[in-house]
């Protein structure tokens, strides 16, 4: 009987073995291409905000190397994939040159359709949050463009990607196609009425709460400043004046004077309530064309002046001017408000306006103070009005006003 050789059993182990040389040698690799100009055919294993790590072809399997991510200038993977890194401040005109070819058939090209009907191709070497660099011609620095510009960027890959119509301010929903140039960040003035409303406005002598005041002016200086997407910081100064006209405390102060003596030669005289809030808070910014609008919540303090009853008359045989004060004392207070924007131009606006405002006044007892031009005056008549400590307010104010836009903020 023949025996087989034993050329005929290393057969298939020298086709296996060329089978495998091949396929290390043929299957794609990716590349890395250096900024010292080298590159290199490699498996690449992983990437890092440090370093890249990779396999050179035909070596043991635990044999792994090593690159800082400042040495790369281009990363390509085997399956077409394309990843470009750059340092800080770094002049785009070099990079322009690196991935622009001679000629546009060496290479397939980005794709940028803009809001305003135009197309620009090229190849888009920095895709940022708000803005990306795109590089036309060859020898010429990248363009930068917003994308708030761009309606969708075709990749050369075929991935196609749509930018919302308010990307910059986050909700695509309100289209505001030709107005994405408008900036949401403003400051400015405005002035209207404040209505009170609530036991601020009550006029019941029965009532220890009742605020006894009345429509007034108000006048506010605010501002937005978008933080992310449609979420932005509002903040508002705001000083407000309400008449005040308590006719049960005039003719009770009239009665307690003129039982210690005191002869009035005038009624008392009432001032007006004075406040001032400073508040600040979230707010969202919604857009439609050249109309913005904002929704706000704040949070604050509020210094308030009670009305001061004055009398002027005659006390223990010299004239005199009587005044009666309530200290105050910052309190805690809450706004939520709404308001209507119209661009005029990019840097002007114009607002209309709606606040509630909400607090519990911090109020000290009355203080009697006596003022006379006789250096003898008499010292005060010791006729105390007893009156709650914690006051209610709440106010609803509108306002009109003008805004500048601060269009120099992304």
């Amino acid at each position: 009987m023949c025996q087989p050789s034993k050329f005929q059993f290393k057969l298939p182990f020298l086709g296996c073995l060329i089978w495998l040389l091949a396929f290390n040698t043929l299957r794609p690799q990716d590349f890395i291409l250096l900024r010292s100009g080298d590159k290199l055919n490699v498996q690449i294993l992983g990437i890092t905000k440090e370093a890249i790590t990779f396999r050179h072809p035909n070596v043991p399997a635990d044999s792994i190397s090593a690159l800082p991510i400042v040495a790369l200038q281009q990363v390509k993977f085997a399956n077409g994939l394309e990843q470009y890194f750059f340092l800080p401040n770094e002049d785009r005109l070099k990079i322009t040159q690196v991935l622009l070819p001679k000629s546009t058939t060496e290479i397939s090209m980005d794709t940028l359709l803009l809001r305003d009907g135009r197309i620009e191709t090229g190849k888009v070497i920095d895709r940022r949050r708000f803005s990306l660099d795109i590089g036309t011609q060859l020898g010429k620095k990248a363009q930068t463009i917003r994308l708030s510009k761009i309606h969708c960027i075709r990749y050369a890959g075929g991935v196609k990607e749509i930018i919302w119509p308010l990307y910059t301010f986050g909700n695509p929903f309100f289209k505001s196609r030709g107005y994405d140039y408008l900036s949401p960040h403003y400051i400015g003035f405005q002035a209207g009425i404040n209505l009170p409303v609530g036991a601020f406005a009550e006029t019941d002598n029965q009532n220890p709460k009742s605020g006894f005041a009345t429509a007034g002016l108000s006048l506010s200086f605010s501002g937005f400043f978008r933080v992310y997407n449609g979420w932005g910081l509002y903040f508002s100064g705001q000083r407000s004046s309400n008449s005040y006209n308590n006719g049960g405390l005039r003719q009770k102060l009239s009665d307690e004077l003129e039982s210690v003596g005191f002869l009035a030669s005038s009624p008392v005289k009432q001032s007006e309530w004075l406040n001032h809030t400073l508040l600040l808070g979230p707010s969202y910014c919604l857009q439609r064309g050249r109309f913005m609008g904002n929704l706000n919540l704040a949070f604050g303090l509020i210094f308030s002046q009670a009305p001061v009853n004055q009398i002027n008359g005659i006390f223990q045989g010299i004239p005199v001017q009587l005044s009666f004060i309530r200290e105050s004392n910052p309190s805690p207070a809450v706004s939520a408000s709404m308001d209507i924007r119209y661009f005029f131009h990019r840097n002007l606006q114009g607002i209309a306006s709606m606040h509630f405002v909400g607090a519990e006044l911090n109020l000290g007892p009355i203080q009697e103070q006596v003022s006379s031009e006789n250096p003898m005056a008499p010292p005060p008549t010791g006729v105390l009005i007893p009156l709650n400590s914690k006051a209610p307010f709440s106010q609803l104010t509108f306002q009109l006003g003008l805004l500048l836009s601060l269009s120099f903020f992304p």
